[in-house]
């Protein structure tokens, strides 16, 4: 198939462009999305998807202002789940 979707590929790193400056956009004209912390972390940064949101969870339970009832289930598209109740 010609949109293969994995990094290093033309269509991702032509995707991976539009989403950054998609998201740019929607930070400097919509109101909604000003007071939103955005998180990016696209096929540049090594590292399979659900493993970077464990790792940028883990840092979040570290801080001091952490909700401890907070729950999160994560599922790949690859068929991938993890989840993660502590």
């Amino acid at each position: 198939h010609s949109n293969v979707h994995t990094p290093g590929t033309p269509f991702l790193s032509e995707f991976t462009k539009h989403l950054e400056h998609f998201v740019k956009y929607k930070i400097s004209t919509d109101p909604k999305w000003q007071n939103l912390t955005i998180v990016f972390s696209g096929p540049n940064v090594p590292g399979e998807g659900e493993h970077k949101i464990m790792q940028f969870i883990r840092e979040q339970k570290a801080r001091e202002d952490y909700n401890p009832n907070l729950r999160h289930c994560i599922m790949g598209q690859d068929g991938d789940l993890m989840m993660f109740l502590e």
